[in-house]
């Protein structure tokens, strides 16, 4: 017999994000959405002026970022209601308003970079001198300068800013293909039993101690895809023509320096991370030996390569995850594993239901004035548990910063992201 996915609305409260902490219902939502696109207009006041004085520059500045934060709150609450159930039309409906308002923000507030470069440094240090909240921005201008050959025209800023929206449907096509439209074939287990193979559980399914529901899981999962090989491939297909755009648009030698160039790393910091990774695949391939003589098999298949090295694994529910995660994360102090605990157990960050439509993975996200939520399946397992400290890395980074850093900084670097991630979640792992 096969257990049945709940739909979306049959999960209960506290397994999911606490949506109502940003807008208290959709009404709401779509109330700031209406607000949002009366006031992005108002940014272009300044267009021509900014060069005037540091006081102009300063309230330019200082319009420009209340309109992110508009923005920003509006785009978090509808990408976090179409991720957990892209089943919903209005979640969809307001993802679609909400990269609509982002693209008009950024077409509309185009102009701000090429002309505060136009001011030049040494005036923008003498305005810094001379005006001590504009000196908050010394950071912005530096890197703005840095970038100073991929900035464009004004027009073409606001052209490209335009267009962000329409490039952004090969994600949104993804994430409906393999969240909404895609079946998969239950898996069966060595008794006969079956499960239902979805986005949330796979991953589960092929870390069990039984190898024929490994091996059913991972042909349903590959054959899902496979099913739709061709309406993937030119999607694909259109994300790279989209990156190759954008990276030839800003005169950046190729796609992957212009991915790389915005967070500051240098395209030998990601090769050498690829050649280290090729350099130690031995340890790997010792492993996988391993695994084979654990498991009594004569060749490791791809779905053995998460099998279990022992017959049953520990059931660890989501409480006692927090728990184990904490006395992981003591060394960071009481005030971190508070907020921490706070977060996951009261507040609602994580939306750890197991339910139909709901995005694949697990990811942490939100905006200053947003909790830093968490987007993943937890189904009682020390996988989940890993993977649950992991993004805990990623957002009490977030909370941290949102809290002591003013927003023209709060946006921290992928590449920095993910190392203080992965440092978090070896903590929990040494404990």
């Amino acid at each position: 017999m096969t257990a049945t996915v709940p739909a979306r609305e049959a999960v209960p409260a506290e397994q999911t994000w606490n949506a109502e902490s940003v807008f208290t219902t959709t009404e709401a939502w779509q109330a700031a959405a209406e607000q949002a696109s009366k006031d992005i207009p108002t940014i272009a006041r300044f267009q021509g002026h900014l060069g005037e004085s540091a006081a102009m520059l300063l309230e330019a500045l200082r319009a420009q970022e209340a309109l992110l934060q508009q923005v920003g709150k509006l785009y978090v609450y509808a990408h976090f209601a179409a991720n957990v159930d892209a089943n919903d039309q209005a979640a969809a409906g307001m993802m679609g308003q909400a990269g609509a308002l982002f693209g008009g923000f950024l077409a509309t507030a185009a102009y701000i970079e090429p002309e505060t470069l136009t001011i030049g440094q040494d005036t923008l240090n003498q305005w810094m001198g001379e005006n001590g909240d504009l000196a908050l921005y010394r950071h912005t201008f530096d890197n703005l300068f840095r970038k100073q050959a991929h900035v464009r025209s004004a027009e073409v800023e606001s052209l490209l800013g335009m267009a962000t929206e329409a490039f952004s449907n090969y994600t949104n096509n993804e994430s409906v293909l393999t969240s909404a439209d895609m079946r998969f074939q239950p898996a069966q287990a060595a008794d006969g039993t079956t499960a239902e193979v979805f986005q949330g559980n796979w991953e589960t399914l092929l870390a069990t101690a039984d190898r024929e529901q490994r091996r059913t899981t991972w042909e349903s999962y590959q054959d899902g895809y496979l099913a739709l090989q061709n309406t993937f491939a030119s999607n694909l297909t259109g994300a790279v023509k989209r990156d190759v755009f954008f990276a030839r648009a800003r005169n950046y030698p190729s796609s992957l320096e212009a991915a790389l160039f915005e967070n500051n790393i240098p395209v030998e910091v990601y090769r050498n991370t690829i050649e280290t990774y090729q350099r130690n695949l031995p340890i790997w391939h010792r492993y996988w030996a391993v695994l084979r003589r654990v498991l009594g098999v004569d060749k490791i298949r791809s779905y053995d390569v998460h099998a279990p090295l022992s017959p049953s694994s520990p059931v660890i529910p989501y409480e006692q995850s927090i728990e184990w995660i904490s006395a992981g994360l003591a060394p960071l102090g009481d005030d971190y594993v508070a907020a921490l605990r706070q977060g996951t157990l009261k507040d609602r960050w994580v939306d750890r239901a197991v339910n139909q439509g709901k995005t694949a993975g697990a990811f942490s996200s939100g905006f200053p004035g947003t909790f830093p939520f968490i987007l993943m399946t937890y189904d009682d397992t020390i996988y989940n548990m890993s993977t649950l400290a992991h993004e805990l890395g990623h957002s009490m980074h977030s909370y941290n910063t949102w809290r002591t850093q003013p927003l023209a900084y709060s946006d921290y670097s992928l590449f920095v992201a993910e190392v203080a991630s992965n440092f978090h979640q070896a903590m929990v792992r040494a404990y």
